[in-house]
C-alpha cells in the first residue's frame, strides 16, 4: 500500500513540475514531512542537500532518496523515480504533438509568461521552508553572503562552490 501511495504522491508532485525541482520543494515537503511524516524535516533537508551534489535533476534525485527511504529499498525509488517524471513525459509529449498548432497562440504565450513570478515564489519558498533553528545561523549567513558573492560577481564555479561550502560546513557551522 505504501508504494501505491508513493506513486500518487510523486506523480501528484510531478504534476506541479513548473519551474524545475526547486520549485517542487515545498510541496514535497508539505506531502512528505507534514501530511504523510514519512521524513522529518531534517531528514528531508539532508536528502535535499545529497540531491544538490548528486548528478541528475534535483527533483529526480530527491525523488529517488525519497521513495528509498519510504519504500523500503530499490523498488521504492523506482516507483518515487518513475512516478515524479511520468507526467512530464506525458505533458511534453503533447505539447510537441500540438506545438506547431498552437506556437503562435497569444493564449499560450500569456500563460507562460503568468505563471513566471508563481515559478519565482515557489523557488523563494523551498529556500524559506528549509531555513530552521538548526540550519540557519550567523555562519550560514555568512557564508551564504560569500559564496554568492563569489559565484556572482567573480564566477566562481557552482561546483566549487559546493565542495567548499560543504568543507567549511564540517569545521566551522
Amino acid at each position: 500500500m505504501i508504494l501505491l501511495t508513493l506513486f500518487f504522491v510523486f506523480f501528484f508532485i510531478g504534476i506541479y513540475n513548473f519551474g524545475g525541482g526547486y520549485a517542487m520543494v515545498p510541496l514535497i515537503i508539505s506531502l512528505a514531512v507534514d501530511k504523510y511524516n514519512w521524513l522529518s524535516l531534517s531528514e528531508f533537508v539532508n536528502f535535499l542537500t545529497i540531491s544538490q551534489v548528486t548528478p541528475g535533476p534535483i527533483a529526480i534525485n530527491l525523488a529517488t532518496f525519497v521513495g528509498y527511504s519510504v519504500g523500503g529499498g530499490i523498488l521504492g525509488s523506482i516507483i518515487a523515480t518513475i512516478s515524479v517524471v511520468l507526467p512530464s513525459f506525458i505533458i511534453i509529449t503533447l505539447i510537441v504533438f500540438f506545438m506547431n498548432k498552437f506556437k503562435d497562440n497569444v493564449y499560450i504565450k500569456n500563460f507562460f509568461i503568468g505563471i513566471r513570478p508563481v515559478v519565482v515564489g515557489l523557488i523563494a519558498t523551498s529556500c524559506l521552508s528549509v531555513i530552521d533553528g538548526d540550519f540557519f545561523s550567523v555562519y550560514s549567513i555568512l557564508v551564504f553572503l560569500i559564496v554568492f558573492y563569489l559565484t556572482t560577481f567573480k564566477n566562481l564555479n557552482p561546483i566549487i562552490a559546493i565542495f567548499l561550502t560543504g568543507f567549511i560546513g564540517m569545521f566551522i557551522i
